[in-house]
């Protein structure tokens, strides 16, 4: 069976929508990765620091070996407590996005940026009336992390959900 070009190009095209659940399905579970990759690599780097030329250094490198260890369990479970609503919030942006127009850096930028207030907004509504600066600069970490995913995300995975 033969599907006319014209048939395809609706937004409610079957072959479309799956398009669309596939991008939503990929940002929930590529972003939180890279993010939590990209905090793991920050912290790590830190704590062999502290490891290389600090007095108070753990004993041997078996027990910076188990530190690092831990930290990355600990950092990418947090990466996808956190950043996985905020990367689902941004695939689903980006899934409606592709239902009438091709995807493209600045799109998967907006979503990012997009993604992150909404999630706060309807999940973590405290972070807004909080008193204290301090809650804003949890949401200005997951904004720079969140863009930082969002554009290597972009630029391993453009070929495939550019078109």
């Amino acid at each position: 069976m033969m599907v006319s070009a014209a048939a395809d190009a609706s937004p409610t095209s079957p072959l479309r929508l799956r398009r669309a659940a596939l991008i939503i399905v990929l940002a929930a579970i590529v972003g939180p990765l890279i993010g939590g990759v990209a905090v793991f690599l920050v912290m790590a780097s830190m704590t062999a620091y502290l490891f290389l030329f600090e007095p108070l250094a753990p004993a041997s490198l078996a027990d910076l070996g188990r530190a690092l260890a831990e930290m990355f369990v600990t950092i990418l479970g947090a990466a996808y407590l956190t950043g996985g609503g905020i990367a689902a919030i941004a695939g689903i942006l980006l899934g409606l996005w592709s239902l009438w127009r091709p995807l493209s850096f600045v799109a998967v930028i907006a979503a990012a940026l997009l993604a992150n207030p909404i999630f706060y907004g309807l999940f973590e509504r405290e972070v807004f009336t909080s008193e204290s600066s301090m809650p804003l600069n949890g949401v200005v970490v997951t904004i720079v992390f969140s863009l930082f995913a969002a554009s290597v995300g972009w630029l391993v995975m453009r070929r495939g959900v550019a078109r």
